[in-house]
């Protein structure tokens, strides 16, 4: 009883201040309704109101969340139009996700023209202020180069490098692969799994996958076949295309786990199912389908219970990965 009268006082207080002009009670009072906390009810018109009246006194996170809201069309109309313009404000007040998120704008030329050196300058703006992501992204504009953005391996490097020594799992996966293959410095394989190692430990397909087939091949690592397959099984548990094909692989050959076509043909199922249909999958349909004549149609009839097993448990555990622009994070 106590905490529902004391949060009826601070929305009626928020609402007070609010109303009187205060930016930073019109900016809470929008989160109020945008999460519909306190007991007040979700109402995300009245959430767009008070943000553009705190935006309007230059309040850089309403700025921002009205760009977010704009952007992925919560409770409004989709407008990339009007996303670019708040985040540009958000962004000239020095807020660093809003200059992350306008550089992405000019990338996709999403309610501005494409332009990828506008894109560059927001994203290093952004990338000096800590922005990890941003620092990422310098990394993969120099890496491959851009319409007027020159590849430059050594700026790719240091801004992989900065983003990686934050912990950031896709930019220790990438200087991994700088110093494996050596580019903007020698090639150093050591170096290079130290980098992959970090990344996978935080559950990075990509990284988890190079791990396996590292240790499978015996490349810079001893080789380890058990190491090899429980790196390609952590990987092919999230969905990963090219673990699911190797630990197949793995299994018929009875590398690091006892040879198991039932499971080499389950895991090649799962393959075959990825969203993106390329020419990546055809190799493995012709392997999946090679392995069928091997099999007893009780084996096929297992193989295909303990596919739709696994699907059923990688979709469970599929979780919505980072968002840049949330509600009420700025």
């Amino acid at each position: 009883m106590l905490k529902k009268v004391w949060h009826i006082f601070l929305v009626k207080s928020c609402l007070l201040w609010a109303k009187l002009g205060i930016s930073y009670a019109q900016f809470d009072l929008a989160l109020v309704y945008a999460n519909g906390a306190f007991g007040v009810p979700e109402d995300m018109k009245e959430a767009v109101k008070w943000l553009k009246s705190a935006a309007k006194k230059g309040h850089d996170r309403a700025q921002y969340n009205l760009a977010v809201i704009y952007a992925q069309g919560l409770g409004v109309p989709k407008n990339d139009e009007e996303a670019a313009k708040f985040f540009q404000m958000a962004a000239k007040k020095g807020n660093k996700d809003a200059m992350a998120n306008l550089a992405f704008m000019y990338i996709e030329g999403e309610g501005v023209p494409q332009d990828y050196q506008k894109a560059v300058k927001w994203h290093k703006m952004a990338a000096n202020k800590g922005c990890f992501v941003s620092q990422y992204y310098l990394g993969e504009l120099f890496c491959y180069g851009a319409e007027n953005v020159s590849q430059n391996y050594e700026k790719a490097l240091k801004w992989y490098r900065l983003a990686a020594e934050q912990g950031y799992h896709r930019a220790q996966f990438k200087l991994g692969f700088m110093y494996a293959e050596g580019n903007a410095v020698s090639v150093d394989m050591e170096e290079a799994i130290k980098w992959y190692r970090l990344a996978a430990k935080q559950e990075y397909p990509p990284a988890q996958t190079i791990l396996g087939h590292l240790y499978r091949e015996g490349e810079g690592v001893p080789q380890d076949y058990e190491q090899a397959f429980r790196w390609f099984e952590r990987s092919a548990k999230q969905g990963f295309t090219p673990a699911q094909a190797n630990l197949a692989t793995m299994y018929t050959q009875g590398c690091g786990v006892p040879e198991n076509n039932v499971m080499a043909y389950a895991w090649l199922s799962l393959a075959t199912i990825a969203p993106e249909k390329d020419a990546f999958l055809e190799p493995i349909e012709a392997y999946r389908k090679h392995l069928r004549t091997q099999m007893t149609s009780a084996e096929i009839t297992q193989a295909e219970n303990i596919q739709a097993h696994l699907f059923i448990r990688m979709e469970t555990k599929t979780e919505i990965g980072p968002v840049w622009g949330v509600v009420g994070v700025s």
